[in-house]
């Protein structure tokens, strides 16, 4: 019996699998879950176990409940009201924080899992940590706040205009 049709298809399938494991485990910085209708784990990538055990101390594994690998009441709520968001059919993409060793902001993004019959089976996760952007922002608003102050205390007039004129400070 002739395989070489069959050994082309496997040589095929083994390259396309190698594609996409380079491309979920390839993504350092990108958390990639997939977690089924019970919120157990189905896949997920380097990144994310490394997160959760930044985040909670825990090794997780596949086939773990990804609730119950959160320690945080809240979080474990949270977590349950965003995938059942999911499992009900929404994509979106929500901010939040996570975790109880390490306390990060994290962008994530939600969609459905579909079977060939167009059924919810689970739910995918992508997820950043945004902590950096975060504490940025703080500090550019803090800063503007104490430069505001700062010039309000002065007596003289202080007028700031824009290249087009228009007035973008005053005291």
């Amino acid at each position: 019996v002739d395989i070489t049709e069959r050994k082309k298809a496997e040589k095929e399938l083994q390259k396309s699998q190698l594609l996409l494991m380079a491309s979920l485990e390839g993504q350092k910085k990108t958390i990639i879950f997939f977690v089924d209708r019970e919120y157990n784990y189905i896949y997920f990538n380097k990144a994310y176990q490394i997160s959760m055990k930044y985040a909670y101390n825990v090794d997780i594994e596949p086939g773990m409940n990804m609730i119950k690998c959160m320690s945080i009441p809240e979080d474990q709520q949270a977590a349950k009201e965003t995938f059942d968001r999911g499992l009900r059919g929404e994509s979106f993409t929500y901010l939040n924080t996570f975790g109880t060793v390490n306390r990060d902001y994290y962008e994530v993004q939600v969609n459905p899992i579909l079977n060939e019959k167009n059924q919810v089976i689970g739910c995918t996760g992508l997820a950043t940590n945004i902590t950096d952007r975060v504490r940025a922002e703080q500090a550019l608003r803090d800063s503007e706040t104490k430069f505001k102050e700062i010039i309000d205390q002065i007596n003289d007039i202080i007028i700031v205009f824009d290249d087009k004129g228009k007035i973008i400070i005053w005291n």
